[in-house]
């Protein structure tokens, strides 16, 4: 767009409809790339971070550690309610309107996500399982754990790496290192795509499947559920078959 808007400005001077100084490209910096993070936990930091989330209130700690466990957007799971989730089934049906592309999706809760939420103290007057009030600095915990005067996340920084890349762990990297430790496993990518609640809007086979996956969802997430358990006791690898439906 922005070399268009040079290029008529320039013909529009050249045939003095506008004055050279009319041009609003001119001063404005060209825009950056954006770059995608990639960034990926080693079994070793997901084991630091576990642990490093002790240190946070219950709310925020079982918020953090269910960014990794359920894999969901950490602003959706703020909008957890205990009576979206099912007892019986173990799903949680999160709303259209609670969700980043708008639509709703069933998420399993895998047995740690349900004994994290055991943990989450509850006030029968207030339907939110994170409420706002008790979240505190939410935003900023990955970062706070990842300093390492308290969770020294990385084993080894990298030396030519800036400061805050040393020590950094957001809460989307959470999600990206659970989907990335599924597809490792053999999960395959439609199954994790459903999970993540990827937007498939541009594809036209979307618009008549309404299949829910549900039975996928669930297998698999309990297949992630024995892969962190493992990395989590340090026997990544060991202990953990490839995934199969």
């Amino acid at each position: 767009m922005r070399p268009l808007v040079s290029r008529i400005f320039t013909f529009g001077a050249e045939q003095r409809l506008v004055p050279p100084t009319a041009n609003p490209v001119i001063g404005v910096k060209k825009p950056t790339k954006e770059t995608t993070r990639e960034r990926v936990l080693t079994d070793e930091e997901i084991r630091r971070l576990w642990v490093a989330c002790e240190t946070q209130n219950p709310y925020v700690c079982a918020w953090f550690r269910l960014r990794l466990v359920t894999a969901q957007r950490g602003g959706e799971l703020l909008q957890m309610r205990w009576q979206d989730m099912d007892p019986t089934s173990h799903f949680w049906t999160i709303p259209g309107t609670f969700v980043k592309n708008r639509h709703g999706h069933r998420v399993y809760l895998n047995a740690s996500a349900r004994q994290i939420l055991k943990g989450v103290p509850r006030n029968e007057k207030i339907v939110w399982v994170f409420p706002k009030s008790f979240m505190g600095d939410y935003k900023h915990v990955g970062r706070r754990l990842a300093q390492r005067t308290r969770a020294n996340i990385l084993a080894e920084p990298k030396p030519n790496a800036k400061a805050r890349e040393r020590a950094d762990v957001r809460g989307h990297d959470l999600r990206r290192t659970a989907a990335s430790l599924m597809a490792s496993g053999g999960v395959p990518r439609f199954v994790i795509s459903r999970i993540l609640n990827h937007s498939e809007e541009k594809n036209i086979t979307a618009v008549y499947d309404r299949y829910g996956y549900d039975a996928e969802k669930r297998a698999a997430m309990e297949f992630w559920n024995r892969q962190l358990s493992a990395i989590l006791k340090g026997k990544a690898g060991t202990n953990c078959r490839r995934f199969a439906m």
